[in-house]
């Protein structure tokens, strides 16, 4: 898993998955990050340039802090 500079997150298994990081909060119990995609070609310049463009693509990810 790499995040590039201009807010690209890919995940190589067996393919390569990239995700726009579109937001980071963190709480004191959690952490939720705001990602769009798949994307497995190219992303469109418009994604990464305006946050409403694909935002039905958009899914957060919960990570629960433990005890």
């Amino acid at each position: 898993m790499t995040l590039s500079s201009d807010g690209i997150l890919a995940i190589r298994m067996t393919n390569e998955q990239r995700y726009v990081l579109r937001g980071f909060e963190e709480a004191p119990d959690m952490t939720v990050m705001t990602l769009n995609g798949p994307w497995y070609d190219s992303i469109p310049p418009e994604i990464l340039s305006n946050p409403a463009q694909g935002a039905n693509l958009d899914q957060r990810w919960v990570r629960m802090r433990r005890p």
